[in-house]
C-alpha cells in the first residue's frame, strides 16, 4: 500500500508538469492541439522513483520509454523499432525464464506490448484497463518485487485518471502505452512462474484489454469494446462506468479460480457467457 501511495502522490503532482511542458513545445493531440501528450513521461517518472532498482527491469522500461518519447515527438514509429523492442524483452526474459524458454517469452512480450498499444482510444480506457489488469497480476505475481512494481504502476495511473477522466486534459502518448505494456509483461513472466492456473487467470483478466485491442489489430474499430459500449451509451463516462464493471467481473472470475471460492466450472461458464455477449452485443451489422 505504502507503493501504491508514494506513486500516487508523485504522479498527482509530476503529471500536470509534463503536461505543461507538452503545450509548450506543442506536443499535443493531432486531432484536438489543447491536449497534451507526455501524460505517460508522469508514470514513467513516478515507477523510476517508487520501485526499487532492478538492472533487468528498469532496463527493459526505460528502453521502452525511450522509444515512446521518440514516436511521440516525432509523431511517426522509430526505425528499427521491432528489433529494439525485442532486445528490451531479451533482457527482462533472462530474469524471469530459463533459456529455453526465452523465445516464447519475447515473442508473448512483443505480442502483449503491441496489444497495449492499442487501447488508447477514448479518455480513460487505457488507464482503466491498466488499473484493472494490473491489480488481476498483483495477486498472481510470484515475487514481491514484481508487485511492489504492479502497485507502483496502479498508483500512477489512479492519479493520472483524475486528469485524463472525458473530457481529458492529458494524454498517455506511445510512452504511456508503451509502459503499460511493459510492467504487464513483467507481470506475466512472473505469474508463468506459478503454474498452469496463474496463467490460466492472467489470460482471464487479461481478456478485456483483448476485446479492446483485437478489433483495432484487424482494423474493424467499431467492435472494440469501448466503441460498442460508446454506442449503448452514447456518453463517454458512462461508456468508462461500464468498462470498469466488466473488467471488474474479469477480475472477479480469475480471483475465484485462482482461490477456488466458486465451483471453477461454474466461473468458466460464466467467463465464456459474459465474453460472447460481449462480443456479439450488440448486433453491428
Amino acid at each position: 500500500m505504502l507503493y501504491f501511495i508514494l506513486s500516487f502522490a508523485i504522479s498527482v503532482v509530476v503529471i500536470p508538469l509534463f503536461g505543461k511542458l507538452a503545450i509548450k513545445y506543442h506536443i499535443t493531440d493531432q486531432k484536438e492541439k489543447s491536449i497534451p501528450y507526455l501524460g505517460g513521461m508522469g508514470i514513467f517518472f513516478s515507477i523510476i522513483l517508487v520501485a526499487p532498482f532492478d538492472l533487468f527491469v528498469k532496463s527493459f522500461l526505460t528502453i521502452l520509454a525511450l522509444i515512446g518519447i521518440y514516436e511521440d515527438l516525432k509523431r511517426k514509429i522509430l526505425k528499427f523499432n521491432f528489433l529494439i523492442i525485442l532486445f528490451s524483452l531479451l533482457i527482462v526474459n533472462f530474469k524471469y525464464v530459463g533459456l529455453i524458454f526465452i523465445p516464447l517469452g519475447i515473442l508473448v512480450g512483443y505480442f502483449l506490448i503491441e496489444t497495449f498499444k492499442k487501447i488508447d482510444n477514448f479518455d480513460g480506457v487505457a488507464a482503466s484497463l491498466g488499473i484493472m489488469t494490473g491489480l488481476g497480476f498483483y495477486f498472481f505475481a510470484t515475487s514481491n518485487y514484481d508487485k511492489i512494481l504492479l502497485m507502483s504502476l496502479i498508483g500512477s495511473l489512479f492519479a493520472f485518471i483524475f486528469y485524463n477522466f472525458p473530457p481529458s486534459r492529458i494524454q498517455l502518448g506511445k510512452i504511456g502505452n508503451y509502459l503499460i505494456g511493459g510492467v504487464i509483461v513483467i507481470a506475466i513472466l512472473s505469474s508463468s512462474r506459478g503454474g498452469l492456473i496463474h496463467l490460466l487467470t492472467s489470460l482471464i483478466v487479461l481478456t478485456p484489454v483483448f476485446l479492446e485491442s483485437f478489433p483495432h489489430l484487424l482494423k474493424k474499430f467499431k467492435y472494440s469494446l469501448s466503441a460498442k459500449l460508446f454506442k449503448i451509451t452514447n456518453n463517454k463516462r458512462k461508456m468508462l462506468y461500464l468498462i470498469w464493471v466488466i473488467s471488474g467481473l474479469y477480475l472477479l472470475i480469475s480471483l475465484s479460480i485462482l482461490y477456488g471460492i466458486i465451483n471453477w466450472q461454474i466461473s468458466v461458464l460464466f467467463y465464456l457467457v459474459l465474453t460472447a455477449l460481449l462480443i456479439f452485443y450488440p448486433k453491428l451489422d
